[in-house]
Order: C-alpha cells, then sequence, then structure tokens
C-alpha cells in the first residue's frame, strides 16, 4: 500500500489499522508473504501503532520518490478503505 499518513486519524490510518488487526494475520499465516507500506509519513505515524510490525510481516518504507519500483514487485496491492 502506498498513501498519506498525516496522522493516527486520517482515514488512510484507520484502514490500514483495520486491515492488520481484521485481516492481515490470517493472510500472512497462509502465505508468510509481507505487507509493505510505504508513503509520506507512514513511519512516522504507523510505527508508534504498529511496534511489532517486523515481527508480524510488516514493512514500513516510508516516503518513495519513485513509485514505479514498488508496484512493479507485488503479486496483490492491497487498497483498504472504510471512510473518506
Amino acid at each position: 500500500m502506498i498513501a498519506s499518513f498525516p496522522d493516527a486519524q486520517s482515514p488512510n490510518t484507520d484502514a490500514v489499522l483495520w486491515f492488520v488487526k481484521h485481516l492481515w494475520p490470517a493472510l500472512h499465516r497462509a502465505t508468510n508473504d509481507r505487507l509493505v507500506i510505504g508513503g509520506r509519513r507512514s513511519q512516522e505515524t504507523l510505527g508508534p501503532l504498529l511496534p511489532n510490525a517486523s515481527r508480524e510481516g510488516i514493512l514500513l518504507l516510508g516516503e518513495l520518490e519513485d513509485v514505479a519500483d514498488f508496484y512493479a514487485i507485488p503479486r496483490v496491492i492491497v487498497i483498504p478503505t472504510r471512510f473518506a
């Protein structure tokens, strides 16, 4: 997922936290894949909210200069949303 995460109350933050809590554990157990999240303030905002990220197969990249490389690798792109 690539998005902006301006603060803990933003729609993107809410969506990622919901996805990580409700869907990611089963997906990670079934596939052993990683969930890669990048974008503006992703590390600053999500890092404290996901203290076990690396242990749970979640990689926070931070801001990306070129998203083309990011989108060339994954098998699945996640775009969670609950409200916007």
